[in-house]
């Protein structure tokens, strides 16, 4: 069995980098960025009731690793399942149900 050459690792991983850097790129120019959610937490004034529930949520990337379609017809900001799972302890919501984005 012949083991590559360290050239040839570098090139294939210098490689691999800027194909996340063009696929990020390309998802920029094909499709408009959405806005993005509001990043400063605030408690609500309401106290909801016990077992409410978030019907409609979407957890989205990191673009980086989780590439979008090509075809999608708008680019979301990476909304984490952390940061989601902030926003619902914040808002005191003990459920969610997760939607699949069209992206």
């Amino acid at each position: 069995m012949k083991w590559p050459s360290t050239k040839r690792l570098l090139k294939k991983r210098i490689l691999k980098r800027n194909k996340v850097a063009e696929i990020i790129l390309n998802q920029a120019v094909f499709a408009p960025l959405c806005q993005a959610p509001d990043y400063e937490i605030r408690s609500p004034k309401i106290v909801f009731p016990p077992g409410a529930v978030d019907c409609h949520a979407h957890v989205c990337g990191p673009a980086s690793q989780f590439p979008y379609a090509q075809e999608r017809i708008y680019t979301p900001p990476d909304a984490t399942l952390e940061s989601y799972q902030t926003l619902l302890k914040m808002l005191g919501v003990e459920r969610a149900v997760l939607v699949q984005p069209s992206v």
